[in-house]
C-alpha cells in the first residue's frame, strides 16, 4: 500500500500583528472561481478568529465581510465564506458564486484578515451592508465601496 497523507507543517505563513494578519494568495481555482490564500487555522486564531466568526478581507484596494466557517452550506446563497483547506491553507470563496471575479487577485498578491469586534450577535448574523441591491453577490466590509469594473454578476456556478 501507498501511503498518501498529506503533512500539513505547522509554521505559519502569515505576517502576524497586533489586530490582523497579512498572507499572500497562493492559488486560485479558475473553475469555480475560489481564492486559496497562505492561512493557517493558528494565523486566524492568534488574531482572535474562531469558527463562527466574521471577519473582514482586503485583498488589494477591496475589504470584504467574511463568514469563517468549515464548509459552504454554513452561509446562504451568494454570501462569503472562508475555510481550512485539505492541505492547512484557507479557501475564500462566495457560496455559488466567483470570488475571484469579485476580488480579482494575482498569485501572490497580499491578503489582509482583520477580526470583527462583536462579530456573534445573539439571533445570527451582524448588520452589514450587501452588494445584492447593486445586482453583486456577496458582502462588502462598512464603508468600502467595489473597485472599478466589479460590478459584473459572477457566474452561479455550483461549488
Amino acid at each position: 500500500e501507498r501511503d498518501v497523507t498529506v503533512e500539513i507543517g505547522l509554521d505559519q505563513t502569515a505576517t502576524l500583528e497586533a489586530g490582523h494578519a497579512t498572507g499572500r494568495v497562493n492559488y486560485i481555482t479558475h473553475n469555480h472561481g475560489n481564492v486559496i490564500i497562505y492561512f493557517r487555522p493558528g494565523d486566524f486564531e492568534h488574531i482572535g478568529i474562531e469558527t463562527g466568526d466574521r471577519f473582514n478581507l482586503t485583498v488589494g484596494q477591496l475589504t470584504v465581510y467574511v463568514h469563517y466557517g468549515t464548509t459552504f452550506s454554513e452561509v446562504p446563497v451568494c454570501e462569503w465564506i472562508a475555510f481550512p483547506t485539505a492541505e492547512g491553507d484557507t479557501i475564500v470563496a462566495i457560496n455559488f458564486g466567483n470570488a475571484f471575479e469579485q476580488l480579482n487577485p494575482s498569485i501572490g498578491d497580499p491578503a489582509t484578515i482583520r477580526p470583527i469586534a462583536d462579530s456573534r450577535r445573539a439571533g445570527g448574523s451582524p448588520q452589514k451592508p450587501t452588494l445584492r441591491a447593486r445586482g453583486l453577490r456577496g458582502s462588502l466590509a462598512p464603508n468600502r465601496r467595489p473597485v472599478p469594473g466589479s460590478t459584473r454578476m459572477p457566474d452561479a456556478s455550483p461549488q
